[in-house]
């Protein structure tokens, strides 16, 4: 008996086929089956190069496009490197790797606050550890991208309060 598979070879990634069938016996062909369309693509590849970069009470997280593969991107996980240096937690909230904006702009804001609280708890002087991980419609890159760097948690003054004028030193014209 013949095997019912067949494996087509020399596709282009990002390209639909169509595909159908028709048996045969000794008595002649059938009719063709109905066709089914296939997207040669697989899993996306992570971006090549993440950075973190301050921006007064903000961290700037961009990285490289990657190699979709075939299939458009539909996501990011963006991964934050703990206090404990080692463990890294997803940031789905100000950096909302599902957005479309983030999709397209490949890059996101999160504040300073966040980043000192918990889970991620990182104190003054503390660098900013960013990997990430593409996704598209057949599942999230194999691997991480390569751990970005450069921002570093830094304490930011408050805006001043109790302003007032004091009359002997301000001059009228």
């Amino acid at each position: 008996m013949i095997s019912p598979t067949y494996t087509a070879i020399d596709l282009t990634a990002g390209v639909t086929y169509q595909f159908k069938i028709e048996s045969r016996n000794s008595y002649g062909y059938s009719t063709y089956s109905n066709s089914i369309s296939l997207l040669c693509a697989f899993i996306p590849d992570p971006p090549t190069t993440v950075t973190t970069v301050n921006s007064v009470d903000l961290v700037t997280i961009s990285w490289s496009s990657p190699t979709t593969n075939g299939s458009p991107i539909t996501a990011y996980k963006i991964y934050i490197r703990q206090s404990d240096q080692t463990t890294y937690y997803q940031e789905s909230v100000e950096c909302d790797g599902a957005s479309t904006i983030v999709i397209s702009s490949r890059t996101c804001n999160i504040s300073l606050s966040t980043l000192k609280a918990s889970p991620f708890s990182l104190v003054k002087g503390d660098s900013v550890y960013v990997k990430i991980k593409s996704v598209n419609v057949y599942g999230d890159s194999a691997t991480y991208s390569e751990i970005g760097n450069g921002a570093v948690i830094q304490n930011v003054p408050d805006a001043p309060i109790s302003l007032t004028n004091d009359a002997s030193i301000s001059n009228a014209y």
